[in-house]
């Protein structure tokens, strides 16, 4: 009698074991699943971000403006017509009136014009930026030439979840100067700091030589630079995240307003 409970005992213990086993191994090949699906979700995302930032790019770049600010494209009267590389490289050579070399008002509104144009399809799931970025640390001029911030903003005070409620979302368009005032790099505390705080962001990335006239009786000379457009999947920020962009080291005005840029 003993002998057979033994071998019950046996047979328990055992099949106990194996359930164990089963079960241990269903869930790691169904969290394994689950992580590859996000995987494979993220990855898509993230290639399809690239390919459209580096066309996005290529447009922006190499898109038509009038050669007068005053003109529209489509209108026929236009008489000249350039590539919209070509307008910033020239309203970029002049020093302003502070002699310091900076993109005119008008030629940020038009830039502002093209790459919301550009951008219109994925302005409303996506968040991007663009910016001119010159890596020549220059002291006659700030680092960056331009920098446009298309982000999503939440109206109602966003709870932990991070859920805007329905309504209550926003879409801005911000141009900015950042600086810091210790005189250092504004990239750590720029785009360093909003890329720890954005999910698979891509980014395309182009060399480009601007130009710098000294006066008016000497030749240009070219700095260089470069221009990028990084964007991402929207998502509200807190604003204890990302500061107040109106400040230092943002320095951003509402593109939307007539003072902003500011001369």
């Amino acid at each position: 009698m003993r002998k057979l409970n033994s071998k019950g005992q046996a047979a328990i213990t055992d099949a106990l074991f194996f359930l164990l086993i089963v079960s241990a191994l269903a869930t790691l090949l169904f969290l394994f699943i689950n992580q590859y699906g996000i995987m494979v979700s993220d990855e898509v995302k993230r290639s399809y971000g690239t390919d459209y930032a580096s066309s996005a790019l290529k447009t922006i770049l190499y898109g038509s403006v009038p050669r007068n600010a005053g003109e529209k494209l489509a209108d026929a009267e236009t008489q000249e017509i350039d590539y919209l590389l070509a307008a910033i490289k020239e309203d970029y050579a002049y020093a302003k009136d502070d002699g310091k070399q900076r993109l005119s008002p008008e030629m940020q509104k038009t830039l502002h014009s093209n790459i919301s144009a550009i951008m219109k399809p994925l302005s409303e799931q996506f968040d991007y930026l663009f910016y001119v970025y010159r890596i020549d640390s220059p002291s006659d001029a700030d680092e960056f030439a331009y920098l446009l911030l298309h982000i999503s903003g939440c109206k109602a005070e966003i709870s932990s979840s991070e859920f805007c409620p329905e309504g209550e979302g926003i879409h801005a368009d911000y141009l900015c100067n950042p600086k810091t005032l210790s005189g250092q790099s504004a990239v750590s505390s720029t785009l360093d700091a909003l890329t720890m705080l954005i999910p698979n962001s891509a980014q395309s990335v182009s060399s480009i030589l601007l130009s710098k006239v000294a006066d008016s009786a000497s030749s240009p000379k070219t700095v260089p630079a470069r221009a990028a457009i990084m964007l991402w999947p929207a998502v509200y920020l807190k604003q204890n995240e990302t500061g107040d962009f109106a400040s230092a080291p943002w320095n951003c005005c509402d593109a939307s307003k007539t003072y902003c840029p500011a001369g």
